[in-house]
Formats: C-alpha cells, sequence, structure tokens
C-alpha cells in the first residue's frame, strides 16, 4: 500500500476513533472522488471524502491528491493539527517562524501547523 494512502487512512482511522458516536450517523458515500487522481471506485476513496469533507485534506491547488507520492512534513502537521480541531492554534501560530533548522524552506502556508504539531510533540524535527 502507498505510504501517503495508508497515512491518512490512519488518520482517518485516528479522527473516528476519538469523534466517537459523532461519526456514527451516516457512513460516507462517495458518489464522486473529490480527486482527480484518486478513482471513484479506489478502496481509499472513502478515506480521502471523508478527510477532505472534514477540511482535514484538501489535496493540492490542481484538484489530486497525489497518493503515490510521500507526505512532507507540512503536510503531515496540517493533517495531524486540523484532525486534532486545533486549526485555531494553528492559525495563531502561523506568524511565528518555526524552530527549527530548516526554517528558511518551510512554506508560509504552513507555518502555524508546524508550529502547533511541534508544541503537541507531534513534529519534532
Amino acid at each position: 500500500m502507498k505510504r501517503k494512502v495508508l497515512a491518512l487512512a490512519l488518520a482517518a482511522m485516528f479522527l473516528v476513533s476519538i469523534a466517537g458516536t459523532a461519526f456514527a450517523a451516516p457512513a460516507v458515500r462517495v458518489a464522486q472522488s473529490p480527486f482527480t487522481d484518486v478513482a471513484d471506485d479506489d478502496p481509499a476513496a472513502k478515506s480521502f471524502a471523508l478527510l477532505n469533507a472534514l477540511r482535514i485534506f484538501e489535496g493540492y491547488p490542481d484538484e489530486t491528491a497525489r497518493p503515490d507520492t510521500f507526505l512532507t512534513r507540512a503536510e503531515f502537521s496540517k493533517v495531524a493539527v486540523a484532525s486534532l480541531d486545533m486549526s485555531r492554534a494553528a492559525d495563531a501560530l502561523s506568524t511565528i517562524t518555526p524552530a527549527f533548522d530548516d526554517a528558511g524552506q518551510i512554506p508560509v502556508w504552513a507555518r502555524g501547523w508546524i508550529n502547533a504539531a511541534h508544541s503537541e510533540g507531534l513534529v519534532v524535527g
């Protein structure tokens, strides 16, 4: 199984497990995959659709999920922090440059997500 799909599926399972009965209602039905590179009948389509509907994984500007690529630290931080419902914390931390050796290479959009993930011990370097 591809690592990105596995990471996103694990994030979805984590999210559902901590949400308890909040997601026990209707199952996610995928009429059409939200991403052009994930087929509607792909086994991962439901996980991608759930994460997309919850604004945890929004994909790329070209409407792809790129399941054949690795998640970057920035992307992982966004998925992990959003799944913990800490988007406000990420927003509050978005003006602070992360304290990593490669901070100059961290995209501006990811600063808050990485700072929030780091504060929770989800990323360490």
